[in-house]
Parts: C-alpha cells; structure tokens; sequence
C-alpha cells in the first residue's frame, strides 16, 4: 500500500505538487481579500506631507528631487503617481498588499530542493503566519513590511533562476535583470537595507562569477545601477550630500536607546526643527530638511557615547530588546488581538528564533571551514533571517510586533533549511550504525 501510494506521487508529482500550492493559494486569496495596507500610507508618513500638496507632474518632481526623509522613494512616487492618475491607491493598498503577503510566505520554497517535506513544511507553517498576520498587522499595516520580504526574496528567486540551463537563454538574461530590480526595491524600500546591499552584490556576483557568466552579471547590475545608484547620486547632489536615504535613523535609533543617552548634553546641542509644510490642521514639523538630518546625527553620536559610557547596561539593555522582539509580541499601542492560532503562532516563531541562535553558529563554523559555504542558498536565508531580526532590534522601539512581520518568511525558509539538518543528520546516524 505505502508503496503504491509512493509510485503514485512520484508519478504524478508535479500534478499533486501544483495543486496543493494553488489550493492554499486559493485559501490565501480568499482569506486577505477583508484586508489592505493603511489608509496613511507611506508618502504621509510623520504628516510631513499631504497628496493635495501635488496638483501637476512638476510639484511630485519637486518632491521627488527635495525628498530625503524616511519615506520611500519608489513606494512614495507610486503613490503620489497614483492618485495623481486614478485619484486613489486602491490597486496598491489593496491588490500589492494583498498579493505580497502570500507571495513572501510561498517564495521561500522556491529557495528549497523542492522535496515533499518543504512542500509539506511550508504550507504548514505558512498557514499558521498568513492566519496570523491577519490579526497582527492590522494595527499599523504598512505596505512596506510585506514588500520588503517580497522584493528579498524574488531577487533570490530571480537569480537562482537565472542559473537554470534548462530554461531558455531569453529567459535567464529576463531574470538576471529582474533580480537586479527586486534587489534595488528592496534597498529602496527600508533604509536599513543599503548595509546589505555590498553584501549581496558580493554573494550575485560570485555565483555568475562561478558559472562563467560575468557579461550577464553587467546585466544583473544595471537596475541596481539606474535604480538605487541614481536615486543615490541625487541625495549626493540636490540633498547635501546625503548617503543613506533617510535622515531619520539617529533619531529612531535615539528612541530605542533612550536610557542610555544623556539628554541634558544632547539636547543643547539640537537645532529647532523647521515648521510645517502645510497648514491642513494635522501637519507634524518637517523633517525633511539638513537641520533634521543633523539634528539625527547628534542624537547618533549621543546614543554611541551613552553606549561607550555604560557598556554593560548596553548589553542588557540589547538582551532585553531581543527577548521583547523573539518572544513574539502580538499587539502594539491599543491594537491586541486574541485568537487561537496566535498561541500556535508564538510557538512556532519562538521554536524558530530558538534554533536560529543554535544554527547560525554552526553556519559559521561550517563556512570558516569551508569558505565557499558562505555563499549558499542555504546561509543567505540564515544570516537573512539575523539579519531582519536584528536591525529593529538595535533600531525601533514599540512596534515589534509590525516589524517581525518582514522576517516571518525568512523564519519559514530557516525551518525548512532545519528540516534538511535534521535529516542530514537521521541519515548520518542510520549509517554509523549500519557500519557497527
């Protein structure tokens, strides 16, 4: 019987193995169809700026051109494009946001061997995350927690599929640029991301490099080029010589290591921040001017010297936040919901961050080893999974339920890489004791 039953799944695998995929796809869709992004969405952050600030094409180039703050770009230009054109972001705060949850928890099992278990494994967990999403998010859904894990993962996508020889040349050369796209997306999608960016270069170039493929790497990189290095070069040139593309961090940084500041010699030191923009009635003071960006600098400088001062209560106080970010929390500000599958839902994502801390060490180990380790599959959604865990941890304060929701697919794919341990390692012991 269990035979039979094997010999049938191996024969029509691909039939059983789509269907399964379009029937949670199915559930998914029907399941985040009640939900959109927030009605204040990106290009409104901090109420800085309002959509009627842009009656013509050449107010939202102005915008475009003085923009410096935390809001991001592309996110913000299709936002402001859109409701210029269609007079509403439906299709973005609706359709994008929709599709990007189911998206980002089913991309992962693309970055697998494709075996039953990861198939298996991430329709398990990914139901347990979407359902719970659902509850969680709905209390400060930005659209670009669930774009930012999306835009990671189809340049991951995209460049393995790149490598596949059995598809078309038209098609590889079509996905080699695509995965430069997604991944100039993703750096300009959170501003955190541009630490990353040398980083995943580095890992894309090395595998063209190994494949001999060095002409598509130019590929690969022009629109990460046209994208990220033109959006760059403009905060070099019209922004004061900006870097980053936000001049907000200082002071989200100051907001998450607060005790250890001493504002008494900060605060002298602060500039008076420029008044609002607008006089809509709802206006917050503009910070998308130098005196900002500087006034955020002084807060950096404050948190480090607080850092340097008191060492210890540093440490503690990291301890503290990553308890608080890993435990996981579910509600933030008055927005806490109760339901059944939160209980598996803490569960799992606790389980996972658990053994997250016990693999990455050995992922570690095995790339001082063995060098070429550090540029597999299987690290990239380790240290990804760290990584996105561990920039709010150092950098936000209050939302943690929010800002884990960008590292949930990168949980599941380490669930599904623990998976291949585990049965690496049943094997292992199958044949030392078959050798005994």
């Amino acid at each position: 019987m269990w035979q039979r039953l094997t010999s049938w799944l191996v024969r029509y695998r691909p039939f059983v193995y789509g269907l399964l995929v379009g029937g949670f796809m199915l559930w998914a869709y029907f399941r985040v169809t009640a939900f959109a992004a927030t009605a204040h969405p990106a290009t409104i952050w901090m109420r800085i700026f309002s959509y009627r600030d842009f009656n013509s094409w050449a107010d939202i180039w102005t915008y475009m051109r003085d923009l410096r703050t935390g809001i991001p770009p592309v996110l913000s230009f299709l936002e402001v494009a859109s409701f210029k054109v269609f007079g509403s972001l439906g299709w973005l705060v609706k359709g994008v946001y929709r599709y990007s949850i189911i998206l980002m928890l089913l991309l992962p099992l693309l970055l697998t061997a494709g075996r039953w278990r990861h198939l298996l494994l991430t329709l398990g967990m990914a139901s347990i995350l979407l359902a719970s999403i659902l509850y969680i998010h709905p209390g400060n859904p930005q659209l670009y927690d669930v774009m930012l894990p999306t835009f990671i993962l189809l340049f991951l996508v995209c460049l393995r599929g790149a490598f596949r020889a059995s598809w078309p040349r038209w098609m590889q050369l079509c996905l080699a640029i695509l995965s430069g796209f997604f991944l100039s997306m993703a750096e300009l999608a959170r501003p955190f991301m541009i630490a990353m960016v040398p980083l995943l270069l580095l890992y894309a170039g090395f595998h063209f490099w190994q494949k001999g493929q060095q002409r598509r790497f130019l590929l690969f990189l022009l629109p990460v080029l046209l994208f990220s290095g033109l959006w760059h070069t403009k905060l070099l040139i019209y922004n004061d010589g900006q870097i980053i593309w936000s001049n907000h961090g200082g002071t989200n940084l100051f907001r998450a290591w607060m005790p250890l500041v001493d504002q008494e010699v900060m605060n002298p030191l602060l500039q008076e921040e420029a008044p609002p923009l607008n006089d809509f009635g709802w206006a917050m003071n503009n910070i998308n001017t130098q005196i900002h960006a500087e006034n955020s600098r002084v807060r950096s400088q404050a948190v480090i010297a607080g850092i340097k001062a008191h060492p210890g209560a540093a440490l503690a106080l990291l301890w503290e936040k990553t308890l608080i970010f890993t435990q996981p929390r579910t509600g933030m500000y008055e927005h806490n919901p109760d339901a059944p599958v939160l209980v598996w839902y803490r569960v799992l994502v606790k389980g996972l961050f658990v053994f997250l801390g016990l693999m990455l060490p050995v992922a570690l180990v095995r790339g001082l080893r063995r060098w070429r380790y550090f540029f597999s599959w299987e690290f990239a959604g380790l240290f990804l999974a760290f990584f996105l865990s561990f920039m709010p941890i150092i950098g936000e304060e209050g939302e943690e339920a929010r800002f884990l929701v960008a590292v949930l697919p990168f949980l599941l794919w380490e669930g599904l890489i623990l998976s291949d341990w585990v049965t690496e390692a049943a094997a292992a012991l199958r044949t030392r004791r078959q050798g005994h």
